[in-house]
C-alpha cells in the first residue's frame, strides 16, 4: 500500500489517497472518501474488499480533521451486495462463512459508529448486502436511476448484514417486511417517499450535489458534528426521558469545555464567518 501526502499551503487543505485495489479512498478538505471499485463485479463484496474498507475506516477514525465521510461507488452499480461467487465458495466451509458474516457486520458497526457524519451516494442498484452498507450511512443521496432492493429472499437466502434491523428503523416494520419478502426493487422516487433515502437529484447534477452538501458540512465544528452524532444515535435506543437528560448532561460538559462555542459565538458578535479548522 502506497501512502501519500499533499500538503497546499495556500489554503491549508491537506490530500491524503491511500491506494487500494478493491476501493479508491482519499481525503481532501476535511472530507474523507471510500470508493468501492470492483465494477466490473458490480462491486460485490468478497474478504479482500471489506477488508480495505476496515483498514480505510481505521484511517478516517486516526484523523482528528476529517468531518465527514463519504461513501460512493465506481461504475454502474452502487454495490450488488455479496460476491456469490466467493460467497458460494465459502458455504460449504461453516469457519470461512462464519469469519466472513463477522467481519462484515464488525465494518458494518464500524460505519455506524465514527464520530463523523457519514454520506452514502447511491448510483445505479444498491442490493442485498449494498442496501445493507447503505443503511449503515446517516444520510443517503441518490440519483435518480438508482434502484434498492433486499434481493436475499430471491437467492433462497436471509439478510445477514444488520437489514432485519436497519431496514425496519429507517422505513417501518410493514415496508421492510413486503420489502424483504418479495426481493422486489424499488425506484429512487419510492425509495425517497417511504424516506429510505433522504435526497433524489437528477443523475447529471449527483456529483454537484454531494459536494454543495460536503463543503456545507465541512466548514462545521468537527466537535459538534461528532456529538451531535452522538446525541442522535443515543436517542434511538434511550428511553424520551433518558435521551433528552443526556442531551442536556452533554450540552453542558461540551460547551464548558471546548473552544468551537466561544468561537461561533465571538465570529457572530465579531460579524464573521466561525474558523473551526
Amino acid at each position: 500500500m502506497k501512502y501519500n501526502v499533499t500538503n497546499t499551503k495556500l489554503n491549508l487543505v491537506q490530500e491524503v489517497k491511500l491506494n487500494y485495489k478493491n476501493i479508491i479512498y482519499s481525503c481532501t478538505n476535511h472530507v474523507a472518501e471510500i470508493q468501492l471499485n470492483r465494477p466490473d463485479a458490480l462491486n460485490a463484496f468478497n474478504m479482500d474488499l471489506i477488508t480495505e474498507i476496515e483498514s480505510a475506516l481505521n484511517t478516517v477514525k486516526e484523523s482528528p480533521k476529517t468531518k465527514i465521510l463519504v461513501f460512493s461507488a465506481n461504475g454502474r452499480a452502487f454495490s450488488a451486495g455479496a460476491d456469490l461467487i466467493y460467497f458460494k465458495s465459502v458455504l460449504s466451509n461453516p469457519k470461512d462463512l462464519q469469519k466472513y458474516i463477522r467481519k462484515l457486520n464488525q465494518v458494518f458497526f464500524m460505519i455506524e459508529q465514527l464520530p463523523i457524519p457519514t454520506l452514502c451516494v447511491v448510483q445505479g442498484f444498491a442490493l442485498a448486502g449494498g442496501l445493507e452498507l447503505m443503511l449503515c450511512c446517516d444520510v443517503i443521496i441518490a440519483s435518480r436511476s438508482a434502484q434498492f432492493g433486499d434481493q436475499h429472499i430471491n437467492f433462497g437466502l436471509i439478510p445477514g448484514g444488520g437489514s432485519s434491523r436497519r431496514l425496519t428503523e429507517r422505513i417501518g416494520k410493514q415496508q421492510a417486511f413486503e420489502l424483504m419478502i418479495s426481493g422486489r426493487w424499488m425506484n429512487s422516487e419510492e425509495a425517497l417517499k417511504i424516506q429510505l433515502i433522504y435526497k433524489v437529484v437528477d443523475d447529471e447534477e449527483l456529483k454537484d450535489t454531494v459536494t454543495e452538501f460536503t463543503s456545507n458540512i465541512s466548514s462545521k465544528s468537527r466537535a459538534s458534528l461528532s456529538n451531535i452524532k452522538t446525541l442522535i444515535n443515543h436517542s434511538n435506543y434511550a428511553s424520551r426521558y433518558d435521551a433528552i437528560s443526556f442531551e442536556n448532561e452533554m450540552f453542558i460538559k461540551y460547551v464548558s469545555s471546548h473552544e468551537d462555542p466561544s468561537e461561533g459565538l465571538n465570529a457572530f458578535s465579531e460579524k464573521r464567518k466561525p474558523n473551526f479548522d
